[in-house]
């Protein structure tokens, strides 16, 4: 978090979706104005959530064990997500976001969501594998869309088997993210909103080149 009077800072809570009758467990992303703890809260953008597949109602617990584990609970008493156990990160376990500064490594993955208002996991994700990132839809078997080539770039670096989001010289406020399309596309905050500056992807497959784009 940002101690300043303005910058990025975080959240965490139970984060409602449009229908507002279930809610995730989430931590958000946002830019505060000038005017400390006072000042307007732009736009949150929900950067990880726990058990995407499993959103709870109202009345939902999240409990700190003697044990150290964090448990989530839906309001009827139904085990939802738990950390298993003590020291996990959401840092090292990200969803289908990454933040400047993260890692995704080899065995990890960033998986879409099915659309804007759908958060649960779609078929489309993105994962180091063989010396390469790639993109892929969940199918048996797997259906690649995308290798990388070894080359850096302004936005990212890496190195066969860790790719890391690079900070922004000009903003600390970014996000890496893998949307419904399937493309990996990099934001940034500018004033006001949230504005794409780059879509890793779409120089390679355009809109129309992975499997299932048109369905199943």
């Amino acid at each position: 978090m940002n101690k300043g009077n303005a910058g990025p800072r975080f959240l965490c809570g139970f984060y409602y979706k449009y229908n507002a009758t279930e809610c995730f467990l989430s931590i958000l992303l946002y830019h505060n104005r000038s005017g400390g703890e006072k000042g307007v809260i732009n736009k949150p953008e929900l950067v990880w959530s726990a058990s995407r597949n499993h959103p709870v109602k109202a009345n939902a617990t999240l409990q700190l064990g003697q044990d150290g584990n964090l448990v989530l609970s839906d309001s009827d008493g139904t085990l939802v997500w738990s950390t298993d156990t003590t020291g996990k990160s959401s840092f090292d376990h990200p969803t289908d976001s990454l933040l400047p500064g993260q890692n995704l490594i080899s065995g990890r993955s960033l998986i879409a969501s099915v659309s804007a208002t759908n958060w649960s996991q779609g078929l489309l994700s993105l994962t180091v594998l063989n010396g390469r990132w790639v993109t892929y839809t969940d199918t048996d078997p797997p259906q690649y869309y995308y290798a990388s080539t070894y080359s850096d770039s302004s936005y990212y670096s890496f190195d066969g088997q860790t790719f890391t989001a690079l900070q922004f010289p000009t903003t600390p406020t970014a996000q890496f993210m893998i949307g419904p399309d399937g493309h990996l596309k990099v934001y940034q905050w500018a004033v006001i909103d949230w504005n794409e500056v780059s879509d890793l992807v779409m120089p390679y497959v355009g809109n129309c080149g992975y499997p299932m784009v048109f369905g199943r």
